[in-house]
């Protein structure tokens, strides 16, 4: 019911590819000044609330040093509400370096209005070049980080050095086993030009009265894939991958050509084989995914796991539905997916992958349906549906 691998081989998804062209973007100076504001916008969906669990300034790869007295906000707290009070969300959370958690004693929260201003501003001592933000969402649970923030802007000494419709930063993942900090270089560039837009804009218009409660894209575009792995070919211990590779709108690889101009970070929940007492030092490990040796039996270039499910692994809270296996890959900046390559485990078969599911921002996307309705396939065509929250 998901989207099946072939054994033993390389499976591609692709949609429609156009040429690409260089983008000139020029050289542009690095902001400079004593007040960085960053206004939030929009959360991932919570109607209520809006948080962060931490916020970094860096100074061309130097992280500049904050405390609690250079950060204050508007609303300041959720303690700032009518009879509310000993909440220990608060603005100074931001900085305490305390970033890659789930304890929410280590995040700030503030009531979140649709339309208002929700502002952070950072004081420095003086002066100083500003090269990147790096944000960290909220992430208390899966479910809470729709409490993040989803778009904002940015200014520095009341210039506003983002589009005025905000930049979207990426959702937390909601555990604290991989690294979901997003980093904003300035000056920012958004890194879409007319050529490429246009693809986009010959579409709008294909469907426009179509009342329904999916949406229907062409190309799936945001910040975060997951793929979810629910089935191997026989083995219930482990599952494991050779290569994977993911294509941009011009069919360009962005994973293993070393070059690719928008930076990402993988992870997966397990990570690899590792996790499991006596393989602390085996080789199988996440990075081996993207090393561009795919058509090889030389298990130094795989990737290998214990599945979600097998008692080797854990049998914790175990359930009558599967768990999957989850690779992610998390980028810097919104792209366009318009292919997905992947290797499948070639030393034993039975380890390799079987059935599977693409998530987009927490939506799903595939060509078929899983998973009890969350998507369905009109014609051919791909429709999405929200993921259920567990």
């Amino acid at each position: 019911r998901q989207m099946c691998i072939r054994d033993r081989q390389s499976t591609w998804v692709k949609d429609k590819r156009v040429e690409s062209a260089p983008q000139d973007t020029g050289t542009l100076p690095t902001p400079y000044g004593s007040t960085v504001q960053i206004n939030i916008l929009e959360t991932w969906g919570d109607l209520f609330y809006v948080g962060l669990t931490g916020l970094e300034l860096y100074n061309e790869g130097q992280k500049i040093v904050l405390n609690a007295g250079n950060v204050t906000a508007r609303p300041k707290d959720l303690n700032s509400l009518p009879g509310y009070s000993g909440d220990h969300r608060t603005i100074d959370k931001l900085v305490d370096g305390v970033n890659l958690t789930t304890d929410d004693r280590h995040m700030w929260l503030i009531p979140y209005t649709k339309g208002k201003n929700h502002r952070i501003t950072i004081t420095l001592p003086k002066p100083t070049r500003i090269s990147e933000i790096r944000f960290y969402n909220y992430n208390k649970s899966l479910e809470d980080t729709y409490r993040g923030a989803k778009l904002i802007t940015v200014a520095i000494d009341k210039h506003l050095i983002t589009p005025n419709t905000g930049i979207i930063i990426r959702k937390a993942s909601g555990t604290s086993e991989s690294n979901f900090g997003h980093s904003i270089k300035l000056p920012y560039i958004n890194g879409w030009n007319k050529r490429e837009t246009s693809y986009y804009d010959k579409y709008k218009d294909v469907v426009p009265y179509v009342i329904q409660e999916y949406f229907v894209p062409q190309l799936p575009m945001g910040l975060v894939f997951e793929f979810a792995l629910y089935s191997t070919y026989g083995d219930i211990h482990y599952v494991g991958l050779n290569g994977l590779e993911m294509y941009d709108l011009f069919g360009r690889p962005m994973l293993q050509s070393g070059n690719y101009h928008v930076p990402f970070k993988i992870s997966a929940i397990p990570s690899s084989v590792r996790e499991l007492a006596g393989l602390e030092d085996d080789v199988r490990i996440l990075d081996k995914l993207t090393d561009g040796h795919n058509e090889t039996f030389d298990d130094r270039h795989m990737w290998l796991a214990p599945m979600q499910n097998t008692r080797l692994y854990s049998n914790k809270e175990r359930k009558t539905s599967k768990k999957p296996n989850i690779i992610s890959v998390s980028f810097e900046t919104q792209i366009a997916l318009s292919g997905v390559r992947i290797w499948n485990y070639a030393k034993t078969p039975t380890r390799g992958v079987q059935e599977f599911a693409i998530f987009c921002d927490c939506l799903l996307y595939t060509s078929d349906a899983a998973d009890d309705l969350l998507c369905v396939d009109l014609g051919g065509r791909r429709i999405i549906k929200k993921k259920k929250k567990n």
